[in-house]
């Protein structure tokens, strides 16, 4: 609220006239006591005439819709932007935060109230500081919404679990303990998305372990808060990690390199839920990947061309191969290894609409750019569009990218379900009932990774038969003598 106020008196100084312009007839609304225009982008528009038109500078614009330091403004776009005018009941609540997308919330300022103890105690003691008058609603929701889901969770477990590779029973009157290991920052002072997306991770994995209580074993979750480095890590290992039946976590690949060893020295079974940068995983029995690797995704494209044949034809865009994704040179030198059809094109000749002088006739051209990263594309994509003349073209796309508008088809890979499942619809109203809030809308929606990952996790721990999962279902394949890494992958074509 400080830095929003801040904000306001900045622009009021910079002598800005904010006279409600009565041309500027669009819906508005109230977040942290700022009124807001809705405003949808129009065609050939950009930032710098928005900021002209609504007399508001383009750092106040992007402070509001911070999705434009990362790729900038485009048609369709809905923007917030400050109106000026003053709210006429001081005392009223904010409005609901709209839910139009692709518009990000504005930041929410400090949940350092939060605290997730890191201790040898579970999660079912954590404690919160209590409320205060003077913090915002959005925080007030996120810190009563931990205290609520730490102090009701206890819940029961089939009593097997995995050691030394081997199923065995336990002790029935003992818990399960699993531990949680997320970079959850709960005393940063700022928040943003990375760290809220992990705070939804834990909401899933609750829920999760709530859909067990018909079971007969009691499950103890353990959350720590290992922030981005190592030093909590090695604090863990040192101690309350020691007793731990299995992990979920850490997030970041020099955490996952540190605790390798320890889980493996243990023999406790851990399930790495983010990244896929794992050196050891075919000396390690005890790691598990959630993340499929990028050559795995590609060879299953790959598979696709080979049944398809004489059906599709490749496009491949010149590049030197030093400024080539490397992910991407992979694809694309397997294509030439296997002799699929293929030709290639230049940017130019996209940029001059002339591209179709390297398409197919009668056949599928799949048009495979040098980058992962849709930034460095979606300038090209018009021009694609307009050169393919009669020729049937697709775009070798990235599940990263259906967020964004691409008005032609699609091929990509995916560990994620597109569509909803019917089991979907009970977890939404047990999400709403149990926390009182509503979900981020993400692609892939970090609620639903946690839940699919702790069923599916405890599931192959127990050796029940996998449970279908509501975005992605996971199937594991070991790694030589090692490791299990998901080979669960969908071909998407849209």
């Amino acid at each position: 609220m400080m830095k929003k106020i801040f904000i306001c008196a900045l622009l009021l100084v910079s002598g800005i006239s904010w006279a409600e312009n009565p041309n500027l007839d669009y819906s508005t609304d109230t977040i942290e006591g700022i009124i807001l225009y809705r405003y949808p982008v129009e065609k050939s528009i950009g930032l710098y005439r928005v900021s002209v038109n609504f007399a508001v500078p383009q750092s106040m614009i992007i402070e509001w819709n911070p999705f434009l330091k990362e790729r900038g403004l485009q048609f369709g776009d809905t923007l917030y932007i400050p109106t000026g005018r003053p709210i006429v009941n001081e005392t009223a609540k904010p409005a609901a935060e709209p839910t139009i997308e692709p518009v990000a919330k504005p930041a929410v300022k400090p949940s350092a109230e939060l605290s997730v103890k890191p201790a040898t105690e579970p999660v079912t003691s954590v404690s919160t500081i209590a409320p205060q008058e003077t913090m915002t609603e959005p925080v007030n929701k996120r810190r009563n919404r931990l205290k609520k889901e730490a102090t009701e969770l206890v819940v029961p477990m089939d009593s097997i679990i995995v050691s030394d590779s081997i199923t065995a029973p336990i002790d029935s009157t003992a818990s399960f303990k699993l531990a949680l290991l997320l970079p959850l920052q709960a005393e940063s002072e700022q928040r943003n998305e990375t760290m809220d997306r992990f705070l939804d991770f834990y909401e899933g994995c609750l829920i999760a372990l709530k859909d067990r209580q018909d079971s007969t074993q009691r499950v103890d979750l353990f959350v720590y808060d290992t922030k981005k480095d190592t030093t909590e890590i090695v604090r863990l290992m040192q101690d309350e990690l020691l007793s731990m039946n299995a992990i979920i976590g850490p997030a970041y690949p020099q955490q996952v390199a540190l605790i390798d060893t320890f889980v493996k020295n243990h023999q406790i079974p851990t399930m790495i839920p983010f990244t896929n940068e794992v050196d050891s995983l075919e000396n390690n029995p005890y790691l598990y990947l959630f993340n499929t690797t990028a050559q795995m995704d590609a060879d299953t494209f790959l598979s696709y061309l080979e049944q398809r044949g004489e059906l599709t034809n490749c496009v491949l865009v010149e590049a030197k191969e030093e400024d080539i994704h490397k992910d991407i040179l992979y694809l694309r030198n397997q294509i030439k290894e296997r002799a699929l059809p293929h030709t290639e094109t230049t940017l130019h000749e996209i940029l001059v609409d002339s591209v179709f002088m390297n398409l197919m006739p009668e056949v599928e051209n799949i048009v495979i750019f040098n980058s992962s990263k849709f930034t460095n594309v979606q300038i090209l994509l018009p021009h694609l569009i307009n050169g393919k003349a009669d020729c049937r073209v697709s775009l070798f796309s990235q599940f990263g990218w259906q967020k964004e508008r691409i008005v032609m088809p699609q091929v990509y890979t995916t560990i994620f379900a597109t569509d909803s499942v019917p089991a979907l619809a009970q977890y939404e109203t047990t999400y709403s009932t149990y926390f009182g809030h509503q979900h981020a809308s993400l692609l892939p929606r970090y609620d639903l990774l946690g839940y699919d990952i702790t069923r599916q996790f405890l599931d192959r721990l127990i050796g029940n038969d996998p449970t279908p999962g509501l975005q992605s279902d996971i199937r594991f394949t070991q790694a030589g003598e090692g490791g299990f890494i998901n080979t669960h992958i969908t071909l998407i074509h849209k």
